[in-house]
């Protein structure tokens, strides 16, 4: 089962597979509908809660 983001380029929501870019040492996405690239901007792990991840569209996208 794969979280559910809404993309910032096309506006809907899709199930996507984060991964792990160690150039920018941070996870990132692709739309499934679009291809657009999504970087992670921030990240919060309160204590007892599951991650929280903030994305931004990548410029070459």
């Amino acid at each position: 089962m794969y979280p559910k983001m809404t993309c910032k380029k096309c506006g809907k929501e899709t199930e996507v597979q984060l991964r792990y870019d160690k150039d920018i040492d941070g996870q990132v996405f692709n739309c499934k509908l679009c291809g657009a690239l999504h970087i992670e901007e921030t990240y919060f792990k309160a204590p007892g809660a599951p991650a929280q991840f903030s994305f931004r569209l990548a410029d070459e996208s």
